[in-house]
């Protein structure tokens, strides 16, 4: 298991134990670019709602309210102090985990030879995998 592969599971660790599974965008791409790779390559992180109002990344203090989308990546905000900013669309976005796709892979690696289920036969399968290896 390579750095990176830790990292992404311990950023998944970190987001589970959240009452509210999400991270903002641009802190997921520059804190934790690598894990971000990981988590999105696989669809383990998927895209949550859109904000409204973001820090502005100019001053960093203030609050500021999205006007439009400038281009496919760019957005311009208002900020109270530094007036018209633009940014990247990322400090909009946030991500969340997809617990379902978390849940089938990790039955899926635990059990190894699993085939890939329907979502609604998952928990059976998965207990009685783990019944089979236990002997009950």
């Amino acid at each position: 298991m390579s750095q990176s592969q830790v990292d992404a599971t311990a950023l998944l660790c970190r987001l589970l134990e959240r009452d509210k599974p999400e991270i903002n965008g641009q802190a997921l791409v520059t804190d934790h670019p690598d894990a971000a790779t990981h988590l999105l390559r696989e669809r383990l992180l998927v895209l949550g709602r859109t904000l409204d109002w973001v820090t502005c990344p100019e001053c960093g203090i203030e609050t500021a309210r999205v006007m439009r989308e400038l281009s496919p990546d760019r957005i311009a905000l208002r900020c109270a102090d530094c007036a018209d900013v633009e940014a990247p669309r990322r400090l909009r976005e946030t991500h969340k985990v997809a617990l379902q796709r978390v849940i089938a892979a990790t039955v899926h690696r635990v059990c190894g030879c699993c085939p890939p289920v329907k979502l609604k036969k998952l928990w059976w399968l998965s207990c009685a995998a783990f019944c089979a290896r236990l002997k009950w």
